[in-house]
This record gives structure tokens, sequence and C-alpha cells, in this order.
């Protein structure tokens, strides 16, 4: 079997609660060690303080369990205070045509997409030396990160610098799903597409249902004038998103309202410079449109990338 190593820095706002962020992905994610932050210097006066350490300069390192070979490790110092350096570790095995499916990687732009943070990725001698000693860390009792996990996360964060980080960005970030024990009717979701200025048609038929007043199951396309179109799609969810599982059951339901962008020339690449300017111009006003029905029905918001939407 042939494997692949994937190790990416994740720089994330400080205070993030990253197990949080972990369970939308991985829901049986946890915290094989948590996260100390560093003690303050205090007089150690006496002989019985004579060789201990004035203070815990770094804290002691969290240790995050995704699942199977991938781990998160962290928190290191950042380029700035308020932020925090955490390095995604993970095994992966290589398909027959040579992908290798990184999840973790995928997991961490998704992140700092969420939040404004960034990415970076060493090199394979590193990645390899890091994940070796992440390894070798998950086998101690007690599963603590010991000073090889720090001594090989400094090196891997001098190789990649200030100068390799990358702000993240992701496709699918900006969608939106509201999931509520509401039911809007095809007319009711048309109407407020309208009212958000855009020329709205139904694509797929409603499946009308006994018992209920209106449709289980439409999808309504409004088209802007230059930057392609929104789509709503209406669907009665049949399983709950793992970000949903943290929150009261009366915060959210079974009723999904899925709002995605879809480009003016359906068929090209999403990332091409000029359906991505298009893309940002329309997100905006496709999160009203999802609070906008919030308000109609109540619910929670999800974004596309399965994170609890602000």
């Amino acid at each position: 079997m042939n494997v692949q190593v994937n190790v990416t820095a994740l720089v994330v706002p400080r205070s993030l609660d990253l197990r949080r962020f972990s369970r939308a992905w991985f829901p049986e994610s946890g915290w094989l060690r948590e996260p100390l932050a560093p003690r303050p210097a205090q007089a150690l006066v006496g002989a019985r303080f004579r060789g201990a350490p004035a203070s815990d300069e770094h804290g002691a390192l969290g240790l995050l369990d995704l699942g199977g070979d991938a781990h998160v490790v962290g928190p290191f110092p950042a380029t700035r205070d308020d932020e925090a350096a955490w390095w995604v570790t993970e095994v992966t095995e290589v398909a027959a045509d040579g992908g290798a499916g990184a999840v973790g990687r995928a997991w961490a732009t998704a992140v700092a997409a969420h939040v404004g943070g960034a990415t970076a990725v060493p090199g394979p001698a590193t990645s390899g030396a890091l994940v070796a000693a992440v390894e070798h860390a998950c086998a101690l009792p007690g599963a603590g990160p010991d000073a090889g996990v720090r001594e090989v996360a400094d090196r891997a964060w001098d190789e990649v610098g200030a100068a390799g980080l990358q702000r993240a960005e992701s496709v699918h970030g900006g969608w939106r799903t509201l999931y509520s024990p509401m039911l809007v009717d095809v007319q009711q979701a048309f109407d407020l597409l309208v009212r958000h200025g855009l020329r709205t048609s139904l694509e797929d038929a409603p499946e009308r249902r006994r018992g209920h007043v209106g449709a289980l199951g439409y999808t309504l396309v409004g088209r802007t004038a230059f930057d392609g179109a929104v789509v709503l799609r209406m669907y009665r969810a049949e399983l709950e998103p793992p970000a949903l599982r943290e929150l009261p059951w009366r915060d959210h339901g079974p009723f999904a309202y899925e709002l995605t962008w879809r480009p003016e020339h359906e068929g090209g690449d999403p990332g091409e410079a000029i359906d991505a300017i298009a893309r940002r111009r329309v997100l905006p006003g496709l999160a009203r449109i999802a609070h906008a029905l919030r308000d109609a029905c109540t619910g929670t918001i999800l974004t596309g990338d399965g994170f609890l939407a602000a």
C-alpha cells in the first residue's frame, strides 16, 4: 500500500474554538490532550525551588485527533500576537490513479477561509519529520506532544515563513443552507427572490403532498443581470449535518433551503478569474437571502463548508 504524508500550517485567531470546527467535518474528533496556556513567571525563592524553571514559556501543546491518521497539534506562535499556528498532519492512502484524499488539508483550508485565516505547506522532508514526531507523541502515555514536536514544528515554520502563508478562499464557503422546522412554500420563496432583485423562475416542478400547505421539494433560479444566478433548492434533509448536533433540537429542523451560485456559463471552472469576481459580487446578496428566509421561518444557517454561519 502506497501512502502519502500531508502537512498543512493553519493560522487562525488565537481564541478560535478549534474543536468545534473539527466536529463539523469529523464528528468523532476530540482532544487527546488539551492545550494549556503559558503560566506567568513567578518568583521561586528558597532551597526547595532551586533548579526549578521560573515560568512555563510555551505552555503545553494540544493534540487534536481528527480520526484515522489525521491530527492537529498546537498552538504555536504566529506572525501576529492575536493569531496562533496549528499543524494539521495526516497520512493518506494513494489511490490507483495517483491521487490521495487529503481531507485534513481541505478542512484546514475551509476553516481558514471561514475565519479569515491562512494556510501554508512545508516541503516533503519537513512534512515527513513532523508526521513522525506527532505519531510518536500519540504513542506516549497521555498522548502528550514532546519537545521533539516543537523542534520540528519550529523548523517547518521557518521553512514556510511569513511569505509562504496564503489567505485562504473557499469556492463553496459563501454558499448557505438554512435548516428549519418550518415550511416555506414555493410561492413565498419565489416572491422572496423577486424582492431581492432576481429574475426568478421555477426550474423543478414541486412535489405536492397531502397534509401540507405548499410544496415539498422545489428548485428556484434567480438570475442576476451579469453575474450568473442564485439557486434556491428546498428539500427534506435525510441526514443531520454534524454541526447541528451541537445545538438544541429546537434551533433547527429537517427542511433545508440550500442557496448556491451558478455561473453565467455553466460547465466552466469556478476558480477562473472572471467567475471568481462574479461569485464575490453575488455572495453578499446570497447571504442576505438566507437571513431573510430565517426571519420568515426560523432555523440555523450553515455555510457550504458545513460551519455555522454568522
